[in-house]
């Protein structure tokens, strides 16, 4: 049996694609990455899946795609692939994609696809990670919508990824067009000063959910928020850095080229996001859906 798909309002398997496909050839398509745990009461939850949804709609709207299911029909969809391929710890990706149509730039607006799939999800990055700065700049607002999830804007990521690799680090970090601290790959970025959490402003970045999380409840464990542009200058100064992302969750970052870090508090938070996420902080609960 293949991993079971919904496509277009159907659970089918494994759908074949048209070599054609549009967002194949030209990156237009829209997507979310969003985790589904198994909570500490046996039963299974996805993470602030309404806020995902919203912004994949967001998303779609920038490509000027019309969506021809409501947030509610794909909110559902994201219940119905865990359920159907049998999964608790998954991650679940929908994607809104441009697919036939003639080779070109033009898309033909009513060709517009929805699937979901879902999948079980090895930890995306190691424990501590390595980091090297990238000679590949984050895109900006001058040339198109950073905070548009869109799967074309992904290319420059992959090229960080790979130099990164190249050089034997584990992961890569991005500057904006000024040359200030942005964001890595697939992930945003925090560091610590004393008891302060600093991480970029919009202009130059995704602004991630899980980054919105952090955000809001780090008043719990007595850290206070600055979101400011970052230089490259000030790395010597941090006490700490971290990734978030629904893939990376909370990862401590020992290394930002030559410069190292402690990772205490990083995994402080880290394991605080844990026990939201499981389900086993009250107050945000509301973030959970349950997965019945």
């Amino acid at each position: 049996m293949g991993m079971k798909v919904w496509y277009n309002g159907s659970v089918v398997e494994e759908p074949r694609i048209p070599i054609t496909c549009h967002a194949l050839h030209y990156g237009t398509g829209v997507f979310e990455g969003i985790r589904c745990y198994k909570l500490t009461n046996g039963k299974r939850g996805i993470f602030r899946l309404s806020d995902h949804i919203k912004r994949l709609f967001l998303s779609a709207k920038v490509l000027k795609m019309d969506i021809k299911f409501a947030e509610s029909e794909i909110r559902e969809a994201c219940k119905i692939v865990i359920k159907e391929n049998g999964l608790s710890d998954a991650y679940i990706r929908p994607i809104v994609f441009y697919n036939f149509g003639r080779i070109g730039l033009n898309v033909l607006k009513e060709n517009v696809d929805v699937a979901v799939f879902a999948i079980e999800f090895p930890k995306y990055l190691e424990e501590e990670v390595r980091v090297k700065i990238s000679s590949y700049r984050r895109m900006n607002h001058l040339f198109t919508n950073p905070e548009a999830k869109i799967s074309g804007h992904y290319f420059n990521s992959v090229l960080a990824t790979l130099e990164a690799k190249e050089f034997g680090y584990d992961e890569a970090l991005m500057l904006d067009s000024e040359g200030n601290i942005a964001e890595g790959p697939g992930e945003n970025i925090f560091f610590i000063k004393g008891e302060t959490l600093i991480t970029p402003p919009s202009g130059s970045i995704l602004q991630g959910i899980t980054r919105d999380t952090v955000l809001k409840f780090a008043k719990d464990l007595g850290f206070r928020t600055i979101i400011r542009n970052v230089s490259v200058h000030e790395l010597e100064c941090f006490d700490e850095a971290f990734f978030t992302g629904t893939a990376a969750e909370i990862t401590p970052i020992k290394e930002i080229n030559s410069i190292k870090y402690a990772t205490s508090l990083s995994k402080k938070i880290q394991k605080y996001y844990q026990k939201i996420v499981r389900g086993e902080i009250e107050k945000y609960e509301k973030w959970i859906e349950a997965v019945e």
